[in-house]
């Protein structure tokens, strides 16, 4: 048996702007997939695909094609390289030879739970009974010889077609999205430059507190970025199971999810209290119809976000006293206090919404260009008009929490909450800026901290907290006058609160300092990344 390959590094994502494209993705050999002029990027996660990230039984020169049309997202795949490694034909599934130059063409056409069976059913059953089988330890000596098919029907199938004829007839098909104009909630434009670079962002993953991981891959191919190519982005907005055509758009995009955020979760999409935003790129050379059949360019999916808005009942504050003489609330007509009903003498309250992102999405081609942004906009937009009491993300991952740092900053410095000059805001001014953050801008109390902690950072030394030398933000570090090292214990004492739980355990003294100074460090890293990108 050889040895086990990694999922990663063999399956590529294909993203087909034209049928002209799907021939130079199909025939490019294994070693050149990622730069033949196709916009495609390499899955950042696959381990809840393909256990530990391998492939099992096949010998190198495997690579796994998946393309999908890059506005209507129908996907084919294509296995090649394959023919060398001695396996098991499956039974259910007959690759074929020869077509559109790869070695072998598997086609995935049903998913599981959708139609009445047929074979990438079974085969996803079969991938789920071989993931409960011992697997070796993880060290890749399983017997067990990899379901590709298997495995990845369960994701892919609802957006997959049958043959590379159908594909390229959905490339070169018109297409518009499956929502009315209506549900258009912000537009916007980038100017043309070229993508920011580094690794930063734009995923996340809900359902259970699962970890949030970051969107990958990149323009790929040497494919011209949206950016440069002009048009408008478009940021539409519904209830999931108000739009039939949207839920079936939204169950063939998931499987991104999978692909580019760690410990992805798939949302329960038949409850009806689900919605999501999509952004869908209009180039200047597309119509609302999609592709002209030709080498131009239709409409493009960019991103997308998943929110879940539940109910959470807001005491409203006491009414001050309205009596001048008594010192106490004025009674209403009829003997009853003014607004009462919450039992403390106050106004009463009410039922307001609070917006938990579960899903947050940039596909690779349009990455590092401020989408992620703009979507995060577009979602506060829609929560100030529904007038919910905040907008929270479960277990942020490192990705998104600097999408949100940088977005809630600027809308912070935007709309004047926080002095231009940071070191006019002192640290005893803090909790009652942190207040105002957070009923403005609609986040959580530790959220607006956090834009406070940035801010106050940008005037350590002049503004060199960003990383100059002599910030003395750093452990041991001083600064001018001292202000690095006042900094940096005004974070130290809220870290130690936050993580008291895991604080708490270590041994008085230097090993839970130094336990603290790590867990600061990693915070600075964060804000200078910030602070760069603002």
């Amino acid at each position: 048996m050889a040895p086990p390959l990694r999922a990663n590094d063999v399956l590529t994502i294909f993203f087909i702007r034209s049928p002209a494209d799907i021939p130079l993705a199909l025939d490019a050999p294994p070693d050149c997939l990622r730069s033949v002029g196709v916009a495609a990027a390499a899955p950042r996660f696959t381990h809840q695909i393909f256990p530990d990230e391998e492939i099992v039984g096949y010998a190198p020169g495997l690579a796994i094609r998946l393309l999908y049309t890059a506005g209507s997202m129908m996907s084919y795949l294509a296995i090649t390289g394959a023919a060398d490694a001695e396996v098991e034909k499956d039974p259910d599934v007959a690759p074929r030879r020869g077509d559109a130059g790869a070695e072998d063409i598997v086609p995935v056409t049903c998913p599981r739970g959708v139609g009445g069976g047929g074979r990438g059913a079974r085969a996803a059953k079969r991938a789920d009974a071989a993931a409960r089988r011992p697997s070796g330890g993880g060290s890749g000596n399983s017997a067990e010889k990899t379901d590709i098919v298997g495995r990845l029907a369960r994701h892919v199938a609802p957006s997959a077609v049958s043959s590379v004829n159908e594909f390229v007839a959905a490339a070169a098909m018109p297409w518009s999205p499956p929502l009315p104009p209506s549900c258009v909630v912000a537009e916007y434009t980038l100017s043309p430059r070229p993508p920011v670079s580094g690794s930063t962002v734009d995923g996340v993953n809900g359902g259970g507190g699962a970890d949030r991981g970051s969107g990958g891959g990149g323009n790929g191919g040497g494919s011209a970025t949206s950016a440069d190519r002009g048009g408008v982005y478009r940021v539409y907005k519904c209830r999931l199971n108000d739009h039939p055509d949207a839920l079936a758009y939204h169950k063939r995009i998931q499987a991104h999810a999978m692909l580019h955020i760690n410990n992805a979760s798939y949302i329960d999409d038949a409850d009806p209290r689900w919605e999501i935003f999509f952004t869908w790129w209009f180039p200047d050379d597309a119509t609302d119809g999609g592709s002209d059949g030709g080498d131009g360019h239709g409409v493009e999916f960019v991103a997308y976000a998943t929110i879940y808005p539940f109910a959470v009942y807001e005491v409203a504050p006491p009414v001050a006293p309205t009596h001048p003489r008594v010192g106490r609330t004025a009674r209403a007509p009829g003997g009853g206090h003014r607004g009462g009903g919450d039992g403390g003498g106050g106004s009463g309250g009410r039922f307001r919404d609070r917006v938990r992102i579960a899903q947050v999405l940039v596909i690779p081609p349009h990455q590092r260009m401020g989408h992620g942004s703009h979507l995060l906009s577009a979602i506060y937009a829609d929560a100030a008009a529904r007038d919910a009491t905040e907008v929270t993300v479960e277990d942020p991952s490192a990705g998104c929490r600097s999408l949100r740092d940088v977005t809630d900053l600027r809308r912070a410095l935007s709309a004047g909450l926080l002095p231009r000059a940071p070191e006019a805001l002192s640290y005893d001014a803090v909790p009652g800026v942190v207040e105002r953050l957070r009923r403005s801008l609609r986040v959580t109390a530790g959220q607006a901290r956090r834009v406070v902690e940035m801010h106050l950072l940008r005037g350590v030394a002049g503004g060199k907290g960003v990383g100059a030398e002599g910030a003395g933000v750093d452990e041991g570090g001083e600064g001018v006058d001292g202000g690095g090292r006042a900094w940096r214990l005004f974070v130290k004492r809220r870290l130690w609160v936050e993580w008291e739980e895991v604080l708490g355990p270590v041994a008085e003294g230097a090993a839970r300092k130094a336990k603290l100074a790590e867990i600061y460090a990693d915070v600075l890293e964060e804000y200078r990344a910030v602070l760069q990108r603002l």
